[in-house]
């Protein structure tokens, strides 16, 4: 587990109760169902497969973004693939924001497809029948957080050519929600206590309730902007240092998250070369 994530024992609270596992129940419904999906029906020597974790959580329940925020922890996958297979990063859809008091976290609730694309060697043999398994650790919140873990196979043939399959909809709507790149010029500036974050040419979003989410846990406080002003034509965000504030930061790296006039939500992807001030 790398520096910029939690162990789970030291998560402490979420919908203000305790991270805990509840005691076990035959008959209680798991929180979620987990299987893995492809946007195609076959996987095609040389090419790249579109596959995602799919949850379909229970009412009431969330999973969890690449930062979980205040609360719970990011899915896992690790991944059991044929030889000369390989499997990128989650492309992680723009999250939701649960908020409860000062507690802040970012996940999905409802059905949720994390996709992955997959790499087929050109050696892949058509006529064959391949299984991409994994096992996903993940947690899900309601009242309480329950650490889980799921075993997630698929089995897909190997052919010159592919069809889209009944998921290709659902993978490709997840992907739209993965924030582009933004194109223009950014910069932090980068105290012990605070990250003022210049965006350059969005001024006009000052007033649009913007906010960032940092995609390494620890580096900011989930919570939104403590300012927002436009300078110049530019947006500039003053943004509180979080957990891990006593760690230098070299380059900022996260999600600008502003509200459109129609009440949906704009995002870019910023990364942003970050320098110490006085």
């Amino acid at each position: 587990m790398d520096a910029l994530r939690r162990p789970l024992a030291a998560l402490m609270f979420a919908a203000g109760t305790l991270l805990a596992a509840p005691a076990a129940r035959a008959d209680a419904p798991a929180p979620a169902r987990v299987d893995l999906v492809a946007a195609e029906t076959a996987l095609v020597p040389g090419q790249t497969a579109w596959v995602a974790l799919r949850q379909d959580l229970r009412p009431g329940w969330h999973t969890y973004w690449r930062n979980p925020g205040d609360a719970g922890e990011a899915a896992l996958i690790d991944w059991r693939l044929p030889a000369g297979f390989a499997a990128g990063e989650v492309r992680w859809p723009l999250p939701e924001r649960f908020v409860d008091g000062p507690v802040v976290s970012y996940g999905y609730g409802g059905r949720v497809l994390l996709p992955v694309a997959v790499t087929v060697p050109a050696g892949a043999r058509a006529g064959d029948r391949v299984t991409l398994a994994a096992t996903v650790e993940y947690v899900a919140c309601a009242e309480i957080c329950i650490p889980l873990t799921a075993e997630v196979a698929l089995d897909l043939p190997v052919a010159a050519a592919a069809d889209a399959g009944p998921a290709a909809p659902a993978i490709a709507a997840a992907r739209a929600r993965e924030p582009k790149p933004f194109p223009g010029t950014a910069s932090a500036q980068v105290t012990d206590d605070w990250v003022r974050l210049r965006l350059a040419g969005l001024g006009h979003l000052a007033g649009r309730k913007p906010w960032f989410l940092g995609h390494a846990w620890g580096q900011l406080d989930p919570g939104p902007a403590a300012a927002a002003r436009a300078d110049g034509g530019d947006l500039v965000l003053t943004l509180a240092r979080g957990d891990l504030k006593g760690q230098p930061l070299a380059r900022l790296d996260g999600v600008l998250v502003w509200e459109e006039t129609d009440g949906t939500e704009g995002a870019w992807a910023v990364s942003a070369p970050a320098a110490p001030t006085n």
